[in-house]
Order: structure tokens, then C-alpha cells, then sequence
């Protein structure tokens, strides 16, 4: 509530849009609360909400109940998708940037090869030394007896 600290008593924010004005049905009317008490005016033009009249305020409060609702739909059937997807054995999330050969590669060049770093390794494979080094143990708590070399 210390953005609005500068606002006064008979002042009137005016909002184009509703739209992720508030994070929450909570937020919303805490702020609403707060203007309230501070005697300051909210105002949206494209929805012509008004919150220094009654049917503005009750308006304020059914559209932000209303948003709310809808996220927590979406978020429903987001997560169904998702799960659906998994049953059908989509893979959800971004591919992995190196195949079980690359990392493979990776180990045993790092294992039979003193001189070559991670770092000259990711140059070979086109990605980041972070990436092999997180494919590397990802790889050797999988499959056991292989050795990471930080050299």
C-alpha cells in the first residue's frame, strides 16, 4: 500500500482498464478499503466503474469477483490439461538441449581426456559449461559409476 502514500484526500485514480490492476479479490478490496478511508475515488473508463457511488463500489466488487474466478478457472483447466497430456505421456516442459549420447560423449571425454574442460566441451555441443555440468549429474544419479571430471 506504499504506492499510493503521495494520494489525497478528494484525489481520483483513473484506470483505462481493469484488467491485472490487482493481484487478488483480496488486494482489490483492501485497496479499496484504503481509498475509502483516505477519501480518494477510483475510476475505470472502459468499464465505467466508479467507486464514489454506491453502484460503482458494488460494481468494483463484482468484477474483481468475477476476474478472480475466471484465474481460478483457467488455473483448473490448465493443471487438467497438463495432466491429461502426462497420461498420454506428453512430455510437458522444454526439451532437453542434450541427447543420453551427447552427455555419454561428455562423461567419457571428460573421463579419457585430461586436458579438455566442461567449458570447451559445451563450446562442442553449442551449449552453456551449466548445462553440461547439470546433465552430467543428472546423468550419473541415474546411472551409477560415472565420474564428473570439474578439471
Amino acid at each position: 500500500m506504499k504506492h499510493y502514500t503521495s494520494l489525497q484526500a478528494g484525489d481520483v485514480i483513473v484506470v483505462w482498464k481493469m484488467d491485472r490492476a490487482f493481484r487478488s479479490l483480496k488486494n482489490a478490496l483492501d485497496i479499496l478499503e484504503i481509498f475509502e478511508n483516505r477519501d480518494i475515488a477510483f475510476r475505470c473508463l472502459t468499464e465505467n466503474i466508479d467507486t464514489s457511488t454506491a453502484m460503482g463500489k458494488c460494481m468494483y466488487q463484482i468484477r474483481h469477483a468475477f476476474s478472480e474466478l475466471e484465474r481460478n478457472l483457467i488455473r483448473e483447466r490448465t493443471k487438467a490439461g497438463m495432466e491429461a497430456a502426462r497420461q498420454r505421456g506428453v512430455k510437458i516442459g522444454r526439451p532437453r538441449k542434450l541427447s543420453s549420447c551427447q552427455i555419454v560423449h561428455a562423461q567419457n571425454l571428460l573421463q579419457h581426456q585430461s586436458d579438455i574442460t566442461p567449458a570447451q566441451i559445451a563450446d562442442q555441443f553449442g551449449v552453456s559449461p551449466r548445462t553440461i555440468y547439470r546433465a552430467l549429474s543428472q546423468y550419473a544419479n541415474t546411472n551409477e559409476g560415472l565420474l564428473i571430471n570439474a578439471g
